[in-house]
């Protein structure tokens, strides 16, 4: 199968669509570090994210994501930082595949109770640790291109991060002085 075959071939999938919030803050040292979480009971480390459902957008569905999975607050960037697709277990044990759309979320409070906090371990890290720990390929690859910057994706390479609005290109910035997907509010 081509590049171009297999986009196609997510492009025409039908894939549950989750939104979720990649948090970020500056440390004292000045360097950027992201928020991720995991179940207590599981050693996988994700990002927070939730579905969209009602009058909830996809911005507003990652932002409660992010309140109530991993208690923080902040602002969300309006563009996407990038999509992954993972696989997820649901209660049934059954499988299903999952799209899902990254906002930034440049936080500006932590909370100490929150909704899921009996549930969620929460953790900040470097962005180089949070590559390095996270459960997804496809989450690893994002943080790469934040890390990183915009990057060309080579066409005859699998595809494993869907980009968020050209086909060529990942976005995400490692600059914090502002491109869309991460960048301060």
């Amino acid at each position: 199968m081509t590049a171009g075959m297999a986009r196609q071939a997510v492009a025409d999938a039908s894939y549950r669509a989750e939104y979720a919030a990649l948090p970020w803050r500056i440390s004292g040292e000045g360097t950027m570090e992201v928020l991720l979480i995991r179940q207590r009971q599981e050693k996988r480390w994700t990002v927070p994210s939730g579905t969209r459902s009602g009058t909830r957008t996809e911005l507003r569905a990652a932002e409660r994501a992010a309140f109530q999975l991993a208690g923080v607050t902040g602002r969300l960037a309006p563009a996407s930082a990038g999509r992954f697709l993972t696989t997820l277990t649901l209660a049934d044990g059954r499988k299903d595949s999952c799209d899902v759309t990254v906002f930034g979320l440049h936080v500006w409070g932590t909370l100490v109770r929150w909704p899921e906090e009996t549930k969620v371990l929460r953790r900040w890290m470097p962005l180089s640790e949070a590559r390095a720990l996270a459960a997804d390929p496809g989450l690893a690859e994002l943080l790469a291109s934040v890390m990183s910057g915009a990057t060309v994706q080579d066409p005859d390479e699998p595809l494993h991060v869907i980009p968020a609005r050209d086909d060529r290109r990942l976005s995400g910035s490692a600059p914090l002085a502002g491109t869309a997907g991460i960048g301060p509010c």
